[in-house]
């Protein structure tokens, strides 16, 4: 799907969109004066998705749980940190799907 860049923020629009995710501006519509279509596009404000939260959980908590589990000597702990590692998979599969 080809896509355009919006007039006010030089977002990535959809060629099938009305609106700019971003700005809210219509696409095709004239910028108003007085707006500096030099300025750098908006940083974006939405809070990181559950899936980013658990992945980064899943990334720091797995290693440890298995290094854990193999000073110890303690088999439940490497079990434990070896699943944690396949849903870190699991949620990096479900990434490159969704």
């Amino acid at each position: 799907m080809s896509s355009t860049p919006c007039s006010k923020c030089s977002a990535a629009v959809p060629a099938n969109a009305r609106y700019c995710a971003r700005c809210g501006h219509e696409v095709g519509a004239p910028v108003p004066t007085g707006a500096n279509p030099s300025e750098k596009p908006w940083p974006t404000k939405s809070r990181m998705p559950v899936a980013g939260i658990l992945f980064l959980i899943a990334a720091v908590l797995g290693p440890i749980i298995v290094v854990g589990g193999i000073y110890t000597g303690n088999g439940f702990l490497i079990v434990s940190g070896i699943f944690v590692c396949a849903m870190l998979v699991l949620l990096l599969l479900l990434g490159m799907v969704f």
